[in-house]
């Protein structure tokens, strides 16, 4: 079998998680082994014993780009910006990077566009849920318990919030008076291997996120059965639409990023518990039959053979 590198940047975190849901899914396929940008670990690769591709999960490490062979190599954008701190349309050095790598996939149908007519060698794939972790639905029902999982400290090289936890999301549910259970990368962090237990203690996963990709903790939380009250950034809207042409319903619910907004919406869902349930259901169903791992095998080991010189 090809052997392939996997670049993350930190173990037991999103990323690194991503990467171990592809390795049991196309361990028949492909020798995975997994490097780390931020541990100070050599550079395994050798010429004497070169992997046949390296998939970087991020575009954004210097430490890797210095040392990456870009002609063996396949690449990623898992945000909706190149460079967050100068949001906007990508410019001609992103182009001239992304078009370094043989094979470069980007998570949002937003950025496929920007990118399409200048690298040829974009294309779109999603950021599969591995649902053999995730195998039953919440039993949380007749209430509303809200959730939120991420790095409530992120901000962007400008100093913005980005996640808007302590700004929006825990004010908010002290207000319309819904509980939140959390887990936070600082202060509370759950280990991978209980975050489905995690999830089985509420039913309304919320994000107020300025931007996203395709978010871990959105697509896990849907997953798992829980009901949706977001921002209209990254995959959402994609999420919901697909919903609605699928399953004509939807358990999404897109929120303007303001506190009065998610206390309405948080008020609204609190009353309807039995809808609530409804709308965790329908998520459940749309990310095993469109964004998990089973659906999405085969294009991701089309997207690793590109790589290979």
């Amino acid at each position: 079998k090809p052997r392939a590198l996997l670049l993350a940047d930190v173990r037991n975190w999103a990323f690194d998680i991503n990467l171990r849901d592809m390795a049991e899914y196309l361990g028949d396929k492909f020798d995975f082994e997994f490097w780390y940008a931020g541990e100070k670990v050599p550079w395994p690769d050798t010429p004497q014993n070169p992997y046949h591709v390296i998939y970087s999960a991020y575009h954004r490490w210097a430490n890797v780009n210095q040392i990456i062979d870009y002609t063996r190599a396949v690449g990623s954008l898992r945000s909706r910006w190149f460079f967050a701190e100068h949001p906007g349309a990508p410019t001609p050095d992103v182009f001239e990077m992304v078009n370094r790598y043989r094979g470069f996939h980007v998570t949002t149908q937003d950025n496929l566009k920007e990118l399409q007519g200048h690298c040829p060698n974009v294309e779109y794939l999603t950021n599969p849920v591995n649902m053999r972790r995730f195998p039953t639905p919440t039993p949380i029902e007749g209430r509303v318990v809200a959730n939120w999982n991420g790095n409530a400290k992120h901000t962007n090289a400008t100093r913005v919030d980005v996640k808007g936890f302590y700004s929006l999301i825990q004010p908010a549910c002290v207000k319309a008076e819904v509980p939140l259970v959390y887990a936070e990368y600082h202060t509370k962090r759950v280990a991978p291997v209980d975050m489905p237990a995690f999830y089985q203690q509420a039913n309304l996963a919320v994000s107020m996120s300025l931007y996203e990709g395709s978010s871990n903790s959105v697509l896990e939380a849907m997953a798992s059965g829980h009901a949706l009250i977001t921002t209209d950034v990254g995959n959402h809207r994609e999420m919901r639409d697909s919903q609605m042409g699928h399953l004509g319903d939807t358990g999404i619910v897109l929120v303007e990023r303001t506190l009065g907004a998610l206390i309405a919406a948080l008020q609204n869902l609190k009353q309807k518990p039995g809808r609530v349930r409804e709308m965790g259901l329908l998520n459940r169903r749309e990310i095993a039959e469109r964004w998990s791992w089973d659906v999405w095998v085969e294009p991701y080991c089309r997207f690793l053979r590109k790589g290979m010189a």
